[in-house]
């Protein structure tokens, strides 16, 4: 896989990722299905760009870096324990699908 590839497919993840927390905050006020299930599209949209099952994994963790950086530096406030939330949220599901569509995959190749 080539680095710009990589770089692109994180970057793309990682907007869509961001693109769900505004939706999951401000349009949908806490529908956790619908932050799930964008989250899923980020991911698949990262694996897709990347041709690499990894993307979507790197998109979340470069978005987990941004996240933690911006409350760091911004000093936090009441918005934290929600953040806290939907990264666990988008992480387990971020997880998960990269672990089925690593076994699903997996035995594929082998058949």
């Amino acid at each position: 896989m080539a680095l710009p590839r990589f770089i692109v497919s994180t970057a793309v993840g990682a907007f869509l990722l961001f693109a769900g927390v505004l939706v999951y905050h401000f349009v949908l006020e806490g529908s956790g299905a619908v932050l799930v299930l964008i989250t899923l599209a980020a991911i698949y949209v990262a694996n897709r760009a990347g041709k690499s099952l990894w993307c979507g994994l790197a998109s979340f963790i470069a978005f987990y870096v941004a996240a933690i950086l911006y409350t760091a530096i911004t000093g936090g406030g009441d918005g934290v324990q929600s953040l806290v939330e939907v990264l666990i949220y988008q992480g387990l599901s971020v997880i998960a699908a990269t672990a089925f569509i690593a076994f699903a995959t997996k035995d594929k190749e082998e058949a």
